[in-house]
């Protein structure tokens, strides 16, 4: 570097480096407050979606009315259970 760049870059001066605190602190805490905002949007649909699916299942709104059978073996019409092979 010639002489001229050097004196240059000796003489200049850095803008202050300052860091106030409570502005970091608050800044912190705004993207604290986003993400749980986040969060809490983004769950309640998740919520909403499970006690539909709980209320359905256990008030029985989605039952189908087919009953399945309370032992295995032969009926007495002679047809078998479903899903039960008799071998005897």
């Amino acid at each position: 570097m010639s002489v001229d760049l050097t004196e240059l870059f000796e003489n200049a001066s850095a803008p202050p480096m300052f860091v106030d605190a409570d502005r970091v602190l608050a800044r912190g805490r705004r993207r604290r407050l986003r993400r749980r905002i986040g969060w809490s949007v983004a769950a309640l649909p998740a919520v909403v979606i499970a006690a539909i699916v709980a209320g359905v299942v256990f008030t029985g709104l989605g039952s189908t009315g087919v009953t399945m059978p309370a032992s295995g073996g032969l009926s007495s019409s002679g047809v078998g259970s479903v899903g039960v092979v008799d071998h005897g």
